[in-house]
């Protein structure tokens, strides 16, 4: 019996874990693997890598005519909203995001394709970098006078 009500108390405790988001900060690189989440504090600013959707690279030691692209999907949200689904490119547009006042810029996306390598899903790493946007209303209105 005892068994039971432990083993019942290790579920309950550890079925109850959440997953520990990682604190990122404004205007410095961050780096997510798949399906990891991070938040920016205090503008509750939570952001997920879900997926690259193309990976058109030149592989390394490959001679390319064109460098190929890396586009990878991210959700974003604030606290008390909903969540916003982007694309972002290595090399194409659009390489940045805009969302209610942060700009969100993808800065690279590991590993770099291989010849006759496929990169499994689990193994991507997208490095992001977070800014604030520069709003029009904060700046102080230039008066004009005609007479």
């Amino acid at each position: 019996m005892r068994a039971a009500v432990f083993l019942f108390l290790l579920i309950l405790i550890f079925g109850n874990m959440q997953e520990v988001e990682k604190e990122i900060k404004l205007n410095q690189e961050f780096k997510l693997r798949l399906n990891e989440q991070s938040v920016l504090r205090p503008e509750e600013l939570r952001i997920k890598f879900l997926a690259v959707t193309e990976d058109s690279r030149c592989p390394e030691g490959a001679d390319c005519i064109w460098e190929g692209n890396g586009k990878v999907r991210i959700e974003v949200k604030k606290s008390g909203g909903e969540f916003k689904t982007f694309e972002l490119n290595t090399t194409l547009e659009p390489k940045h995001a805009k969302f209610e006042d942060c700009e969100i810029q993808m800065v690279n996306l590991e590993p770099k394709p291989k010849s006759d390598v496929e990169t499994k899903k689990e193994n991507y790493t997208v490095t992001l970098i977070i800014n604030k946007n520069s709003s029009p209303n904060s700046q102080n209105p230039v008066l004009i006078d005609f007479n």
